[in-house]
């Protein structure tokens, strides 16, 4: 019989300056879908909006967030 593989702990998310307060003022919608989207790049998984930023030494990704009041984007 097989062991089943105990769950990968999710990577660290590192809040830079005032990012984290910046998020808490998003819409309740864009704060959700941002959430999961960067929860998913957490967990090694990469949410429907994810886009990888060019130019940078390190693998960089963005997340986006539609709303009636503008788009968001987390990096």
């Amino acid at each position: 019989m097989k062991s089943a593989a105990a769950p990968e702990q999710p990577r660290k998310l590192v809040w830079l300056i005032d990012s984290l307060h910046r998020l808490t003022g998003f819409a309740p919608a864009v704060r959700q879908k941002l959430g999961v989207a960067l929860y998913q790049a957490q967990i090694g998984q990469k949410h429907e909006s994810a886009k990888m930023l060019h130019g940078f030494a390190e693998t960089i990704w963005q997340v986006r967030a539609d709303d009636p009041g503008g788009t968001y984007r987390a990096v």
